[in-house]
């Protein structure tokens, strides 16, 4: 099954990392997946999900179409932008 996630917006949450908001598109997203974050059809970089939050509500997956928010690994405010897409993928 393909995973697809669209980045709406980018957080950065002191002493946590990189947070992206957006709406799953495809798939089943869960914690430990491997990803790619893809612009405009290019790979722009890999890291891992490492925590996976909806508001008031904490999961280890989260089914398509709703609007969460993932914890990214090793990822800078800076190196994610609002429009680009997260795929599965190591």
């Amino acid at each position: 099954m393909s995973q697809l996630f669209i980045v709406t917006d980018v957080f950065n949450i002191t002493g946590r990392g990189c947070v992206v908001g957006g709406r799953i598109q495809e798939g089943v997203f869960r914690i430990g997946d491997p990803i790619k974050i893809l612009r405009n059809g290019v790979v722009e970089g890999k890291t891992t999900i490492t925590g996976i939050e909806m508001i008031n509500y904490s999961s280890r997956s989260i089914p398509r179409d709703d609007n969460i928010g993932f914890l990214l690994r090793g990822i800078n405010k800076e190196d994610i932008l609002a429009g680009d897409i997260i795929m599965a993928g190591d």
